[in-house]
């Protein structure tokens, strides 16, 4: 508490945390045991930055993950994300720098992210593994984006860029393929994106984290990306490239929230004229305090696919 002057008293409040985040887990089903062990730390010597360890073990593998997280790169606003996982079915590099949009005013944003690995999709009926295949993925993006800043409460931002990514299959080695075995798949496409955010934030307390005050964006966001994957380019077929994001707000009070988001991917084949791997996903989430220590929470989710390629459920 500090006095200023004879009339004007500040009171300031801090909590601290730990950062330090271990986590232990066992379980034993059917004879078959599991267990995995992790360390996060979210501010590692004070400095901001998050490190991950971890290591799972259950009847179908063995991995090993770590994760380093840098919100603010040698004191600046780019953001890096890399990570390594190694399994006993396969691995992932993941490395990806940035300059977002750090804020609605903000006039420019850049991107590269580059990833590579392997895995085994595995298919399942009534909880049981029927079908694996082995699946090898190469991607690659680079992006740059303008804005004219904040006008009129909104954001308004376009998106140029590349994108190369290969998806590539093969027999697993414990169970049959599926009947139809799924389609390599080579995509090498510029494309245009543009994203609306509208100008409207609130903070609430104890909503989706424990005694913690939380941003809420009340307003309406959308976000857009069209490709042109031609043959030209390097594709090994004609494709269209489409996914997108929106979300907003339904009601809102003092005690009262309510919003709904809706995204969509999917491709359109040229060459064989129809749609590949098209899914549609929606979700509402309601939440009603009751009072201080009662709370109503009540979350919806619906799903469309179309035409997936055979790796997927």
């Amino acid at each position: 508490v500090s006095r200023c002057g004879d009339d004007v008293a500040v009171e300031v409040i801090t909590k601290d945390t730990w950062s330090l985040t271990p986590g232990f887990s066992f379980d034993r089903s059917g004879g078959e045991n599991t267990f995995s062990f992790s360390f996060r730390d979210s501010n590692i010597l004070g400095l901001g930055k998050q490190l991950k360890v971890a290591s799972k073990e259950d009847t179908d593998r063995h991995s090993r993950e770590l994760t380093y997280e840098d919100s603010n790169v040698l004191g600046s606003r780019l953001i890096n994300r890399s990570r390594i996982i190694d399994s006993d079915d396969g691995s992932n590099q993941l490395f990806a720098l940035n300059l977002p949009f750090f804020s609605l005013d903000s006039r420019r944003s850049w991107g590269v992210s580059l990833e590579n690995g392997d895995r085994i999709d595995e298919q399942f009926r009534r909880g049981d593994e029927i079908t694996e295949v082995e699946h090898e993925i190469e991607d690659f993006s680079v992006e740059l984006g303008f804005s004219r800043g904040l006008i009129g409460g909104f954001a308004q931002r376009w998106t140029v860029g590349y994108r190369y990514r290969r998806a590539q299959f093969s027999p697993g080695k414990d169970l049959p393929s599926p009947a139809v075995f799924p389609d390599d798949k080579e995509l090498s496409y510029p494309f245009l994106g543009f994203e609306l955010v509208e100008d409207n934030f609130d903070t609430a307390f104890n909503l989706d984290q424990i005694y913690r005050t939380e941003d809420l964006h009340l307003g309406h966001r959308f976000i857009s990306r069209l490709g042109f994957a031609a043959a030209d380019f390097g594709s090994d077929e004609d494709r269209v490239v489409l996914d997108g994001f929106y979300s907003g707000t339904l009601a809102y009070t003092e005690n009262l929230l309510w919003q709904h988001s809706l995204e969509w991917e999917g491709l359109w084949n040229d060459d064989r004229k129809k749609a590949e791997d098209v899914v549609v996903s929606y979700e509402s989430r309601y939440f009603r305090r009751i009072n201080s220590r009662r709370s109503f929470f009540a979350n919806f989710q619906a799903q469309y696919s179309k035409n997936l390629n055979t790796n997927r459920q």
